[in-house]
């Protein structure tokens, strides 16, 4: 962002060039949204808009940004109501609820399919950063039965593997295989891995 917002009416402003952004991206694809038509949804003159972002890809990343933070925050919150849960269940629940937040919404459906053309964005390292702080605290509390060494460098592989195969199934246009299934082997492979205690 090229200029941070300090005033709640600069903020709002922001917000709403967000969200236009946002907007642009489901009716017009990502390619085809300009700053000109974000202008447009928003209201906002082109010159307002660069007066706090750079360009069009500033923007994004702004926006996967705050899009990140919230569906951070809103696992945190669902996985805080199922305390007592069996941790399969939890894993279940928090994969099949990545999977309805990204396909429930064309905005993601959208990036997803466009990921490659995105550089190594903050939104990534936020949405990383929040699911690795849910993992510790909920791995933490079952650590009798599972290995937790290296428990870092587990769950950054954890993550990885499970948002990329994540992506990659909601990027394709036909698959052999159902959603279900992905769900019930990333919750397989992330049991596998971190319940195999060494001697």
């Amino acid at each position: 962002m090229r200029k941070k917002p300090q005033q709640s009416r600069s903020r709002e402003l922001v917000n709403v060039i967000l969200q236009a952004t946002e907007k642009a991206v489901c009716l017009y694809g990502l390619e085809n949204t300009t700053t000109p038509k974000i202008a447009e949804l928003s209201g906002v003159s082109v010159g307002s808009i660069y007066q706090y972002f750079s360009d069009k890809q500033n923007i994004l990343d702004c926006l996967l940004e705050q899009k990140s933070h919230e569906i951070g925050q809103q696992l945190k919150q669902l996985l805080s109501l199922s305390p007592d849960e069996k941790l399969e269940t939890l894993i279940s629940t928090a994969i099949n609820f990545g999977f309805e937040a990204l396909n429930n919404n064309q905005f993601y459906v959208e990036v997803i399919r466009h990921w490659h053309n995105f550089p190594q964005t903050r939104a990534t390292d936020v949405m990383q950063q929040h699911i690795f702080d849910l993992g510790q605290q909920v791995l933490l509390k079952y650590h009798q039965h599972l290995d937790l060494n290296n428990l870092s460098t587990k769950l950054f592989i954890i993550i990885n593997s499970t948002m990329y195969t994540m992506m990659r199934y909601i990027s394709l246009e036909h698959s052999l295989m159902s959603q279900n299934e992905i769900v019930d082997e990333l919750k397989l492979m992330i049991l596998g891995y971190l319940q195999l205690k060494r001697e």
